[in-house]
């Protein structure tokens, strides 16, 4: 089987003093959220693992659309604390 993870850059993190190199409209969420769903989709992967997803986004977007493809998903915010044990 496939796995395959991806950052999709958390749209809270997206601004021009950390990217100035980037044009305004290519870090917009509204233009984001089709090419990396349009990647996410081309990839045929069987478990899909998302980074820096915020919840609105996750059950807005991802969750419906990625439904649509075949997948389930499952939100789970960010833990500070380690998450294997010793």
């Amino acid at each position: 089987f496939k796995v395959m993870n991806w950052n999709i850059l958390a749209d809270l993190y997206t601004n021009e003093a950390q990217y100035p190199y980037c044009e305004k409209w290519a870090l917009s969420w509204s233009w984001r959220k089709h090419l990396i769903l349009k990647e996410l989709k081309s990839m045929t992967a069987d478990i899909i693992t998302l980074q820096e997803v915020q919840k609105d986004a996750f059950e807005e977007w991802f969750r419906p659309e990625l439904a649509e493809a075949g997948y389930e998903g499952v939100f789970a915010h960010k833990r500070r604390e380690p998450s294997f044990h010793k």
